[in-house]
């Protein structure tokens, strides 16, 4: 019965027009019997192959999708999807053409056009009133004609849309992002007012008084601003906030007392020891500055009291330079980081000798530590040591340094340390490095390698210094 069925197939598909037929024997047949699964693969190819020659792309696609791997189906699948794809674009149909020619991207002239369906599409949907679906198409629809003008005004009527929404945070996000585009930065402000509002009826007074002051030309904004900020300064001061209270009294403005209150806030926060830093610092007392003003904020100085910057800056740097002067680097350094872009600060940071502290790691995992307070682990030793422009001391005392290196420019976290010609120590930086000998000492145990791979290893035990070691290898 297998035998004539397959037989009655055959002679079907040899018959002009039964293509149908044939593959409706075929489907009575088992998978595994003869070549059937190719037979049934045929039929569907040469129905599908006569519906793409006759214009029936959906018949073609939804024969091909069924058999993509057989002979040219994939080929034939792609040419279908994008006739149907065109037929759609010639109907109207901007929606389906979309979606087939988003399939075919790539094939004959198929990104043209799906930029001009995307296009299309967008009109169609801004003349919906779907300004968000159609912005979304617009900006995937590249340089074609005006698109990058439709986008714009897709975007600034979804703004609109989600400001009457009450969206006012995304709207604001797409009104800045169109610049000056219509009113755009005027329907900002607008935002920007509204979420302030918000703020303020949800108890966050401070943000909203913010926000309020970014837009302070928008209606009745600075005085609403101004308000909140006496508000707040009232607040701080009650609470004992004094430097607080003087910048939001300054932030109020001229609203009720605030110039007075501000002025007296900042007298009593800086007080007489502020007074007394410039005589100090005219004296020379430059520890005495310090002490005066180590626990000020010296940020947003009002006019009043400007000069106090100037004086801790001066009082670091002139001790500072006394260090130096005393050979005691790094006795200057935390004064070279208190007060960083004053005058040369930054160029005396980045010297060898501030710019080798730290916790360093060796190719091989080996550890290096160099510390501020002179002391320095190497080989799972602690020791001493000193750097100079291009050259680091090492030693048991920091009157015996014997063991000298060279060292490379400091290449972002990497340097290299050269011993001689028969050493060369590539370190990568980790991390900030203890500040005193005996936190080196710690970081020592938790480090330290086998003493056999810590040694820092001679050319060779007969003297012979042919060959360079690197990294202790």
């Amino acid at each position: 019965p297998l035998q004539h069925a397959s037989n009655k197939i055959l002679r079907a598909m040899n018959r002009r027009g039964t293509i149908e037929e044939a593959e409706a024997l075929l489907l009575t047949l088992p998978d595994g019997y003869d070549d059937t699964l190719q037979q049934r693969q045929e039929a569907i190819y040469q129905r599908s192959d006569a519906a793409l020659e006759s214009g029936d792309y959906q018949a073609a696609i939804d024969g091909f999708s069924r058999i993509s791997t057989y002979r040219d189906s994939r080929e034939n699948l792609t040419e279908a999807r994008y006739w149907l794809a065109y037929q759609k674009e010639n109907r109207g149909d901007w929606e389906g053409a979309i979606a087939l020619y988003a399939q075919v991207e790539g094939y004959s002239d198929s990104v043209t056009r799906l930029q001009v369906a995307r296009y299309q599409r967008a009109l169609q949907l801004m003349e919906a009133g779907q300004a968000a679906e159609a912005a979304a198409l617009l900006s995937q629809a590249g340089n074609y004609l005006d698109a990058a003008d439709r986008l714009r005004t897709a975007q600034y009527l979804q703004a609109g849309e989600l400001r009457e929404a009450g969206s006012y945070a995304e709207a604001l996000a797409l009104y800045d992002s169109l610049g000056d585009y219509e009113d755009a930065v005027e329907q900002a402000k607008a935002c920007r007012y509204s979420l302030a509002e918000a703020l303020q009826e949800a108890d966050s007074l401070r943000e909203a008084a913010d926000l309020f002051l970014e837009v302070a030309d928008w209606q009745d904004a600075r005085k609403r601003a101004e308000g909140l900020y006496r508000l707040l300064a009232q607040e701080a001061e009650t609470q004992g906030q004094t430097l607080l209270a003087a910048r939001l009294y300054t932030l109020a403005g001229e609203t009720g007392n605030a110039p007075e209150r501000a002025e007296a806030c900042y007298d009593a926060y800086y007080g007489e020891s502020a007074l007394a830093a410039p005589d100090a610092l005219e004296r020379g007392e430059n520890e005495l500055v310090l002490t005066l003003l180590q626990n000020m904020d010296l940020r947003e100085l009002p006019e009043k009291y400007s000069s106090l910057a100037e004086c801790w800056n001066e009082a670091n740097y002139r001790l500072a330079m006394a260090r130096e002067d005393e050979g005691d680097v790094y006795g200057a350094l935390p004064y070279w980081e208190a007060i960083p872009g004053y005058r040369d600060a930054d160029s005396k940071l980045s010297r060898t000798c501030y710019r080798i502290l730290g916790v360093w790691e060796s190719e091989k995992g080996r550890t290096y530590i160099f510390c501020p307070d002179g002391t320095c682990l190497m080989d799972g030793e602690l020791n001493y040591f000193s750097a100079s422009e291009n050259l680091v001391t090492v030693g048991t005392a920091p009157d015996r340094l014997r063991d000298r290196y060279t060292t490379s420019a400091r290449e972002g976290d990497r340097i290299t340390l050269r011993r001689g010609s028969s050493l060369r120590l590539r370190l990568t930086w980790k991390r900030e490095a203890p500040a005193t000998a005996s936190a080196a000492v710690e970081a020592a145990q938790e480090t330290k390698p086998d003493a056999s791979e810590d040694q820092e290893t001679p050319a060779n035990e007969t003297g012979d210094s042919s060959f360079l070691v690197v990294d202790d290898e």
